[in-house]
Order: structure tokens, then sequence, then C-alpha cells
């Protein structure tokens, strides 16, 4: 993945993963929010505006625990009365980059479940 973004003049600054199984009930298996708090601590990040943008419902759940942005991208199903609704929901990651970026100069609202 690094590799391929820096033909292309990207960069990573790290990678944050969670080597446990599902069932192993770790601190840094989304939606837990340890590894995502590590990343703002490293890198100083205002995680009230930043975004957090995913498939999966978790994704979700993990921005609404760290106080961040969300945003599903749309290929994924969000049902279920209990279940966190995402910012915003979009059809693909260049669209997300585009609503990201937008929201630079013109913020959007938090959306309150």
């Amino acid at each position: 993945m690094k590799s391929d973004l820096a033909k292309e003049g990207a960069w990573v600054d790290a990678i944050y993963y969670c080597p446990h199984h599902p069932d192993d009930n770790c601190d840094c298996r989304k939606p837990k929010p340890k590894l995502v708090l590590q990343a703002a601590k490293d890198f100083d990040i205002d995680l009230e505006h930043s975004f957090v943008v995913g498939d999966l419902q978790m994704d979700v759940d993990l921005g609404r625990v760290v106080g961040c942005k969300t945003i599903l991208v749309r290929d994924s199903v969000v049902t279920g009365d209990k279940e966190a609704k995402p910012g915003s929901i979009t059809s693909d990651l260049l669209e997300a980059a585009r609503l990201i970026v937008s929201d630079v100069l013109s913020p959007m609202p938090k959306v309150k479940n």
C-alpha cells in the first residue's frame, strides 16, 4: 500500500491495525477506540474536526465513540433502530474525499443520534 501511494506522490504517516481475532475481545479492535486514540496522541489529531470513513457499521460506531464526523460508503447497509446513523453516506471513497474537502470550506454539522 505504501509503495502504491508513493507512486502517486502520496504517503501514510503510520498504519495502526489490530492483530487479534474478533473473539479475543481486545481493546484495539473496532469499534473500540484504542488505536484511534493512540494515533490522535501520536500525531496531535483533533478528533472533533476529523472523519472516520468506512463501509461497516463498526466504522460509524467507532467514529461516534471518538467524536469524529462519520461517512459511510453506501455499498453497505445500516439497519436497526439501535444502530448509529452516519453523518453522511457516499457512493464511494472519491465522493467521501470530496465531501471532506468541501467540509474544510464549509463545515458540515455533527449528527446527533
